[in-house]
């Protein structure tokens, strides 16, 4: 929720009973920061589409938390609805596990969210699909992605343990180490295979993770290597002390501090292992 509050409040511009109201093109970023503005936009695009004819195809969307169809169907809407979800990442999921419950065997999503290649990699083996596409991207930054094909590439452990991953080096709702990209956690990653582990652990059980778990001490471990691959520091404060020590480094350019690192990755937690598993 917090998250939601931090991505700003624009100005309300209702849409009417029927939508006519113009929707400001040129200030489209502050009309879709507020939330009042996106729940009713979300609620009229799925009311539109429930009552649109496309070549025959069957429409499923919800307003929003009723599944609408665009046609009567013998479909099991069981599985969708009431559907709670407050986030489209993981509403999108849902709807991929219903389609493949009805037979579907392959699929196509279009999205310019990461958050859902990396969910639906995590999640593949559980929608039961045999192919799975994602367009992720616009314009000359599109690309295909099959997710079947990365699923088994990276394993079944990397697999599970990516949402996780990805929360921590930042996502949607938690920030990033300050100067580390996905690039660079990535390689770290590969660097240090032990890290998996931890990761799948941490999935699957996320209550066992404290302040002087083995888990923090290897996620301390990596946070280093992150910012230094030479330094030899077991843990954050230590590396803090060292890499300072040596007169090339700014604070900002430290790694983080124990207390601030264990606050992320509690954070990080909740996200991978609560909202989104």
């Amino acid at each position: 929720m917090q998250a939601h509050l931090r991505r700003g409040n624009g100005p309300r511009t209702q849409l009417g009973q029927e939508g006519r109201t113009p929707i400001p093109k040129r200030d489209w970023q502050k009309y879709l920061s507020n939330s009042d503005n996106k729940k009713e936009l979300f609620a009229y695009c799925s009311r539109q589409l429930s009552q649109t004819d496309i070549g025959g195809a069957l429409i499923v969307t919800t307003t929003p938390s009723t599944v609408l169809t665009n046609q009567q169907t013998d479909c099991n809407l069981e599985g969708l609805s009431p559907c709670n979800h407050t986030e489209a990442d993981t509403r999108i999921i849902l709807h991929l596990a219903h389609a493949a419950s009805q037979g579907h065997t392959d699929a196509y999503v279009r999205t310019v969210d990461s958050d859902i290649v990396v969910l639906a990699i995590a999640f593949f083996d559980q929608l039961r699909l045999s192919k799975l596409w994602i367009g992720l991207g616009i314009g000359k930054h599109y690309r295909d992605i099959p997710v079947h094909g990365m699923k088994s590439v990276l394993g079944p452990a990397r697999s599970l343990a990516l949402p996780l991953f990805h929360s921590l080096s930042g996502c949607d709702t938690t920030s990033q180490l300050l100067g580390i990209g996905k690039k660079t956690a990535w390689i770290t990653w590969q660097s240090m295979p032990e890290l998996t582990e931890t990761l799948v652990n941490l999935t699957h059980n996320p209550a066992r993770f404290s302040v002087d778990s083995n888990d923090m001490k290897q996620l301390e471990r990596f946070t280093v290597l992150m910012y230094s691959k030479s330094c030899s520091a077991a843990s954050v404060d230590e590396a803090r002390q060292q890499l300072f020590s040596l007169g090339s480094r700014t604070l900002e350019a430290l790694p983080p501090t124990k207390a601030a690192l264990y606050q992320h990755v509690k954070l990080a937690i909740l996200q991978a292992c609560f909202f989104w598993k």
